[in-house]
């Protein structure tokens, strides 16, 4: 052994005495130009792993909590008192949203004045309060649950990626399983698949159709895949059956590496359409001030402002 060899023998290192000597062919390791660093094989995988489930389906969890957005009744269903709800002068529910105006609580709280005797001024200021405090509860609502359809997004892509990387994984694994030679290099390994990128606008529903409960968000993040793959232009990936081995590992690496910055880009371009959202459901939840005055706000509405003029 040569002088120059290290003390830690599991580590590569040439032998000085060896490579001296004349031979016809030279062995090569498979991932000899990554032979500091072979953890980058794994990088890629890392870096879409990790996910605290329990956390992340908490937060999903509270977003979907909604209150007016939601009914355990039909919406024009008859009071127990006998009035028609369709027959009162009631404002227009909320409906230029995803997630509606549904529960009863605009004709509930209109019943309750009347059947409580409310006379002017609280009567009218408190139906100029409810017109624009209901709204403002609808659209905030919408805003919790688009947060919740992105969050179902966000995992999406990275239940799609992870996948795609341990399938490319086995792949390789298969490929050094079954080394290939001169004569025979060996099948190709073709992933067809989608750029996750377009999971950023896929369809993802957080609340079922009958508005009872919140859909699991395993459920959106499936159903969001499923979309994706509806619309989006297939990708195919392909490790070619290469007489070296190295050749295959190095198309690997091209691969996952391709897909961890797809998953970078996906995740910014799902921030900026976040806020998109977020900024056009805001403008529309403006109200005024004072009614009648023609100033606008994104604050709470607050049932003494609306006493000033009665």
């Amino acid at each position: 052994m040569s002088q120059e060899s290290p003390s830690d023998l599991e580590m590569p290192f040439r032998v000085t005495n060896l490579d001296a000597q004349p031979h016809l062919y030279d062995t090569v390791s498979v991932i000899d130009d990554y032979a500091s660093d072979p953890a980058v094989f794994f990088r890629a995988a890392q870096a879409v792993s990790g996910v605290i489930e329990p956390v992340i389906g908490s937060t999903y969890d509270k977003l979907t909590e909604g209150c007016l957005t939601w009914s355990r009744v039909e919406a024009d269903a008859r009071d127990p008192s006998g009035v028609d709800p369709k027959n009162l002068p009631v404002h227009p529910p909320v409906t230029e949203v995803r997630y509606p105006e549904l529960h009863p609580a605009r004709l509930n709280w209109m019943q309750m004045r009347f059947g409580a005797g409310w006379i002017a001024p609280e009567n009218m200021a408190a139906h100029e309060y409810e017109n624009d405090f209901i709204p403002f509860q609808v659209y905030t609502e919408n805003c919790a649950y688009r947060v919740a359809e992105h969050l179902a997004r966000y995992r999406a892509v990275f239940l799609k990626a992870g996948e795609d990387i341990a399938r490319l994984m086995d792949g390789l694994t298969a490929r050094f399983a079954s080394p290939p030679s001169r004569e025979a290099p060996g099948a190709d390994f073709d992933l067809l698949s989608i750029v996750v990128t377009a999971l950023v606008t896929a369809v993802a529903t957080v609340i079922s159709g009958t508005p009872t409960t919140a859909v699991a968000l395993g459920v959106v993040a499936t159903e969001a895949l499923g979309e994706a793959v509806k619309t989006a232009e297939p990708k195919k990936v392909v490790i070619e059956g290469h007489t070296h081995l190295r050749d295959s590992a190095r198309q690997f690496l091209d691969a996952v590496d391709s897909i961890e910055r797809e998953v970078a880009e996906a995740i910014i371009q799902l921030r900026d359409h976040l806020r998109i959202e977020l900024d056009r459901i805001r403008e529309l939840r403006r109200h005024e001030v004072i009614p009648g005055s023609g100033r606008t706000s994104e604050a709470v509405p607050r049932f003494p402002e609306y006493m000033v003029d009665f």
